[in-house]
Order: C-alpha cells, then structure tokens, then sequence
C-alpha cells in the first residue's frame, strides 16, 4: 500500500505520512448440504499512522495514543458499567 499525506490529529494539518486501506464489499459463503449462501458486508475504511508530524513534532506513539482515545477496550467498558451501577454478571 503507498504511503499518503493525511491529516494530523494533533493539529489538523495535513504533516503525517499514513497507509488509507479504501472500504471495499466484502463476501463469506456458508456451505450445506442443501446448498450454498453467500452473504455480503461492507468493511469500512481504516488509517495506520506510519510516521509522526513535521509540523507540531508529535512523535508516532503520541499521535497513536491521541487517534486511540475515543476507543475504550473491553475492562474500560466494564468499569464504566460498574461504577454505574448495572450489573454486568446474570445470577441466578
């Protein structure tokens, strides 16, 4: 994949290299006995920062901590359902 130009999220200027994977139409077929069954989903578009900025001078590790913060992982979710105070186990 070429490298591109894309935009900082640091300082919103165009100063860091990244590889743009386009969305694309993917397929998975499923096979029985009966037959087949194709079923189709659309994979959206996903950006790797691949250098840092040479504008604002945020290095690579800091522009993928920024990019990643609106991005929790699965304890941060559980914790935040915790400290709300919904159950997050079925007892029974």
């Amino acid at each position: 994949m070429p490298k591109s130009k894309s935009i900082c999220p640091n300082c919103g200027k165009e100063g860091v290299e990244a590889i743009v994977k386009r969305g694309y139409l993917g397929h998975a077929t499923s096979r029985i006995s009966s037959g087949s069954k194709t079923k189709y989903f659309r994979v959206g578009e996903s950006v790797k920062i691949v250098s840092g900025c040479y504008i604002c001078g945020k290095t690579l590790k800091e522009l993928i901590k920024i990019n990643n913060d609106g991005k929790s992982s699965h304890k941060q979710r559980i914790r935040r359902l915790k400290d709300a105070g919904i159950p997050t186990r079925i007892e029974g």
